[in-house]
């Protein structure tokens, strides 16, 4: 017989109240009691008394941890506190025949339970897709802490709770993507420990979900910190398992376009402009409204910036110029402008820009860029900026008082990047 959680959750209210204890008193207590070990795992406080009230309306009863320490708090023995609901389960199955019909209708309530209610679930997928849309549009500390919180509450009721098949899997889903989100932002943040354990985390919830879709969007995020932390070989093959995982979005652009960029870094130019024709390919063969946010999305301006590394790769300035040009003009007929992305294109033109000597076109296209204020100044940005120092320093360049200036000028955007907090990487579990 399952437990019932209505006398359960009368029985939990009442040995609080004859405590005289709050519900926020409660949660203080379970935080006391808890281990240390336990305490990091726990979830907020505000989160802790909302499971609390959901345990008193018999939503659902404790499970594992925190079964044990309501019986930790009220200093009772388990048959003491959940009584012989719980104990009848133990019995042999012979003990314990009900009827055929009643067995049925209990096996019903059963499938039933669950601590995750379809509002729940539609509010987790709608805070998901905000975060991917805000991945571009905001300083990405405040990004990873809503992702962060987010993960939290979408894994405590992975692991402390009941769902359907179905409801579970779409948990599994949305704590995927999350974790691929924070995977791209500690990239983004130059913390790479921490990005490759969310990226393998995300894969192994993907894996749970069976989902091909999420598989590609973690292999997007993977490529990508290995190609900055130059792993080329690494980047070009994860982003080559996801374009084939992929169904025909935007991401599966995004996925060829950054196996081009990994395969020209290794000077395979011949295979750079195979993966680039491939971004082409899919985006004819796109299928719109996918609904993913800016993290996976690629429009135009996005694919030119992997075409423009390709080029730098072949040393061809005019072809990258070409690049900026597709990208401004993209803009021009309202496609998606990212921050991150436009900042990569007007660097890209002032490195075409110093390759051919002009030292004012270069200072030109780079200005705006060290406007940004140092919350948006990322890895991506930072790194690419160091191109432009790096050929300003070449001997043709020795004696230009605009190439020393602008020199000065990114060192000291450079200098005041963004410097943040450790991430810790995901827990076990």
């Amino acid at each position: 017989m399952s437990a019932d959680p209505v006398r359960i959750g009368a029985r939990l209210r009442s040995e609080r109240t004859d405590r005289r204890m709050t519900v926020d008193a409660l949660a203080e207590a379970f935080r006391d009691a808890a281990s240390e070990r336990d305490r990091r795992r726990m979830p907020k406080l505000q989160d802790l008394r909302r499971t609390i009230r959901g345990y008193e309306a018999g939503e659902h009863v404790p499970r594992d941890r925190n079964r044990m320490l309501y019986c930790a708090v009220f200093e009772m023995t388990e048959a003491d506190l959940y009584g012989d609901d719980e104990a009848q389960e133990q019995q042999p199955a012979a003990l314990q025949r009900p009827l055929a019909a009643q067995g049925a209708i209990e096996l019903a309530t059963w499938i039933e339970t669950t601590n995750a209610g379809s509002g729940t679930l539609d509010f987790l997928d709608d805070e998901t897709r905000r975060l991917t849309f805000d991945y571009a549009r905001r300083p990405p500390m405040d990004v990873l802490d809503d992702a962060s919180d987010l993960l939290q509450h979408a894994t405590q009721l992975l692991r402390e709770g009941r769902q359907r098949l179905a409801q579970t899997r779409t948990l599994f889903q949305n704590s995927s993507e999350l974790l691929a989100l924070l995977c791209l932002l500690g990239g983004d943040l130059g913390r790479y420990p921490a990005a490759r354990a969310y990226g393998h985390t995300a894969w192994l919830c993907a894996e749970e979900a069976d989902s091909d879709l999420h598989r590609a969007l973690v292999l997007s995020a993977q490529s990508k910190t290995a190609k900055w932390e130059q792993r080329y070989r690494d980047a070009a093959a994860l982003a080559r398992r996801g374009y084939e995982h992929s169904p025909p979005i935007e991401a599966r652009i995004l996925l060829a376009s950054q196996e081009a960029n990994a395969l020209q870094a290794l000077g395979d130019l011949e295979g750079a402009d195979e993966a680039l024709t491939r971004a082409k390919r899919a985006r004819d063969e796109l299928v719109p409204g996918d609904g993913l946010g800016a993290a996976w999305a690629c429009p135009r301006p996005r694919q030119a910036t992997y075409a423009l590394q390709v080029a730098l790769g072949a040393g061809d300035h005019e072809w990258m110029l070409r690049e900026v040009e597709a990208a401004d003009e993209a803009w021009s007929e309202g496609d998606l402008w990212v921050y991150g992305t436009w900042s990569q294109i007007r660097i890209g033109a002032g490195i075409a820009h110093t390759m051919a000597g002009q030292v004012d076109g270069a200072a030109e296209e780079v200005a705006p860029v060290l406007e940004l204020p140092p919350d948006l100044r990322v890895v991506t940005i930072t790194g690419r900026l160091g191109v432009v120092e790096h050929q300003l320093a070449q001997r043709n360049y020795a004696g230009s008082g605009t190439a020393s200036a602008l020199r000065d000028q990114i060192k000291d955007f450079r200098a005041g990047a963004l410097r943040q907090r450790e991430i810790a990487p995901p827990e076990d579990g």
